[in-house]
């Protein structure tokens, strides 16, 4: 049985974290230039090492649901947030870091027009930065709490994780 998750990255960033992150991406592109790599741009590294966390974290809830070890994994990401290159890249370092574990994963990057699910998490992050911000949405985003409180949305470190149900 197909089990639906979808995910909002929200960046929580603090002036440390992007100085850290600048850091770690000055050493990796150090490391890509010995190996004739193209350097890759902090905010593209910083979505690179938040997805794959997310993933990781999906792929969890979703052992966890289905109550026996997951074979494969399909993965959509929105096309908007890397350039071709990087994207292809992403893909590339994903699956065979899965595929070491046993694991096929399908990534696929689509646009909001392509992909309507893809707008479920920006959704819902609207109604939240709305409801926070200028306490506007209260009846949605007291729904989405509630949700919270039943487990149906789990928030770890700054990242939301929505089940779906099966469609």
């Amino acid at each position: 049985m197909p089990s639906f998750l979808s995910m909002v990255l929200v960046d929580t960033g603090s002036d440390e974290n992007y100085k850290v992150l600048n850091e770690v991406a000055e050493i990796a592109n150090r490391t890509r230039g010995l190996n004739h790599k193209r350097n890759i741009r902090p905010p593209n590294l910083n979505y690179e090492l938040l997805a794959s966390d997310a993933i990781v974290k999906v792929l969890g809830s979703a052992w966890e649901r289905a109550r026996y070890e997951v074979e494969s994994l399909d993965v959509i990401l929105d096309s908007d947030n890397l350039s071709r290159f990087d994207s292809n890249h992403f893909r590339q370092v994903l699956t065979q870091n899965f595929l070491k574990h046993k694991l096929h994963l399908q990534v696929n990057w689509c646009r909001n027009e392509d992909q309507p699910l893809l707008n479920a998490p920006d959704i819902i992050a609207g109604v939240m930065h709305r409801r926070l911000i200028y306490g506007q949405l209260k009846e949605p985003a007291n729904l989405l709490l509630q949700a919270g409180r039943d487990g149906r949305i789990v928030i770890q470190d700054g990242r939301t994780f929505v089940p779906l149900p099966p469609s």
